[in-house]
């Protein structure tokens, strides 16, 4: 992966006249989406329906993707924390403060946003909410079938949950890391594809929310939230087949997020009351050090964004709508998903794409190169065909997402061959026409009969 594949520390955020969301990120393009959350991937009568609104946003984004996903437990305060913490909005996704699950499926917000790294490269940040965890009107299977769809589709996943790392809090990841677990196994077929495998998975982000213990190790010296996280992740000794379970999780979760941080944040206000109605709350009324923790982790989350990958190619939007109908598609079958699988329909359709674009360019050509410039030589007109074609190809190995296959120039070189044949019926058509028009001009002028 190349430098710019990732948004490192160095990137510098865009200033802009226009409003900014929590993150201090302007709006990718103010005439695409409006400000609202919209479901992407929803259960309807038990089947996942990919939503069209949402798709074709995707499809209008050209420019590469970071997918950033929040998950966790229900009843957590996931969606405040997209909302006021990285939206800087009160009226985003749905909060509630009752019992029962507010978001249901994959919703997305429909304002994407815009990052612009150090390479002045624009990037696009799209903000997603998904379905609670553990909610009373699901069961695990349902939960399964959540965290495996925003898994392969974020690039930046951020692990919501209250209080401190301990067994439990580990345990509630379980889930987590066993889908990964499997993913793995459907994926990989031979030795050494694991690593490759992994790195297609997100960065990992866990957010402890209403964290009241110090930041200390075992001797009591100052430790970061991330130092916090390695050390709650260390493998604990012994050889008990109890120690081993709590050991395959802590292994599991550093081998497939190998790029992880963590951040705590302190309940944000001490009355119950406020708690009820959080989102309303204006900043001066929470606890000062919940703001600056708030400050601090915005600007991790900052650092850690970055392009979503597969098979080490950057995904844009009409990529990643693929993907999404791939993975639902396969969720629905009740399948394990595979990223090969997705790549290779990926591959497919933007083949299709481009082919149609080539088609649109190519006839567009003709009529400006060889149509209007009739009558021209059978050279002029053949010269004209070759550099059409040349800038068609071109054109074509420029969109498509992998290296050039045989099927894929067979298919270009067809529809070029196709294309001409029937330009050079319609040219012969059309100079036919035009010389049986000079012809009938001539006549009528010169070759009139005296009476």
């Amino acid at each position: 992966m190349c430098i710019r594949d990732s948004l490192n520390s160095n990137s510098k955020i865009e200033m802009s006249s226009e409003p900014l969301n929590g993150l201090g990120l302007p709006i990718y393009n103010p005439d695409l989406g409006e400000d609202k959350a919209v479901p992407l991937i929803r259960l309807q009568k038990g089947t996942f329906v990919l939503e069209t609104e949402a798709t074709d946003l995707l499809k209008q984004i050209s420019a590469p993707i970071i997918f950033l996903c929040v998950c966790g437990k229900y009843r957590t305060g996931k969606s405040y924390l997209l909302n006021k913490i990285l939206l800087n909005t009160t009226k985003g996704f749905a909060v509630g403060s009752t019992i029962n699950a507010c978001t249901k499926g994959l919703w997305l917000w429909k304002r994407p946003f815009k990052y612009v790294n150090e390479d002045k490269e624009e990037l696009v940040v799209i903000v997603v909410d998904t379905e609670g965890l553990g909610a009373i009107d699901e069961d695990e299977n349902h939960d399964t079938k959540i965290v495996l769809l925003g898994l392969l589709l974020s690039s930046l996943m951020i692990y919501n949950s209250m209080g401190s790392i301990d067994e439990n809090a580990l345990n509630s990841l379980s889930l987590v890391v066993n889908i990964s677990k499997t993913l793995q196994a459907s994926n990989c077929s031979a030795k050494g594809e694991d690593d490759d495998f992994a790195k297609n998975f997100p960065s990992f982000f866990w957010i402890l929310r209403d964290f009241s213990l110090q930041l200390k190790d075992a001797q009591g010296n100052p430790i970061t939230s991330k130092q916090y996280l390695e050390n709650a992740l260390a493998l604990q000794k012994g050889g008990s087949e109890a120690i081993e379970n709590k050991n395959k999780v802590r292994r599991l979760l550093k081998h497939f997020f190998s790029d992880r941080d963590c951040a705590t944040l302190v309940r944000p206000t001490e009355d119950e009351g406020d708690l009820q109605n959080l989102i309303q709350m204006p900043e001066h009324k929470l606890r000062k050090e919940f703001a600056d923790q708030v400050a601090m982790l915005r600007e991790k989350i900052r650092k850690k964004m970055k392009v979503k990958i597969v098979n080490g190619k950057r995904i844009n939007g009409p990529m990643l709508a693929d993907l999404c109908a791939t993975y639902t598609e396969a969720v629905n079958k009740g399948k394990v998903p595979s990223i090969d699988d997705a790549w290779s329909n990926m591959c497919k359709s933007q083949c299709e794409e481009a082919l149609s674009e080539v088609q649109v360019m190519f006839e567009q050509g003709i009529k400006e190169k060889i149509y209007a410039k009739l009558p021209l030589t059978k050279k002029n007109i053949k010269e004209n065909f070759e550099k059409l074609k040349e800038e068609a190809m071109n054109y074509f190995k420029g969109k498509i997402i992998n290296r050039l296959s045989t099927e894929e120039e067979l298919a270009l070189t067809k529809l070029l061959a196709k294309l001409k044949k029937e330009a050079k019926t319609a040219i012969a058509n059309t100079a036919k026409e035009l010389c049986e028009s000079y012809f009938e001009t001539v006549s009528h002028t010169h070759l009139t009969l005296p009476t």
